[in-house]
């Protein structure tokens, strides 16, 4: 099962949960909620922040397997690409 359909899957349950909380305790379900919405606001940074860490260890990565050299770079990422294996910037 991916993700999405473990996702899809679930969201009723949460829905349900969430409407149980909102009815039983208003004030808990308001906490919850702006806490939630605190953390999800953050995620799309963090998710960036991770990403970038993760393209830099490539770019470093590909460099010293291709030699060091920008232009022994450039062919190695070339033929990653043809490949249809990786892509990369090398750095300049």
């Amino acid at each position: 099962m991916g993700a999405h359909q473990e996702f899809a899957g679930g969201r009723p349950r949460f829905e349900r949960c969430c409407r149980e909380l909102a009815d039983n305790s208003p004030e808990v379900y308001r906490e919850v909620h702006r806490e939630f919405a605190d953390r999800l606001s953050e995620a799309p940074r963090v998710f960036t922040g991770r990403m970038l860490e993760v393209r830099w260890e490539f770019a470093e990565g590909n460099q010293d397997l291709s030699g060091g050299s920008s232009e022994r770079c450039r062919e190695f990422v070339e033929e990653m690409i043809r490949q249809r294996t990786l892509y990369v910037e090398c750095p300049r």
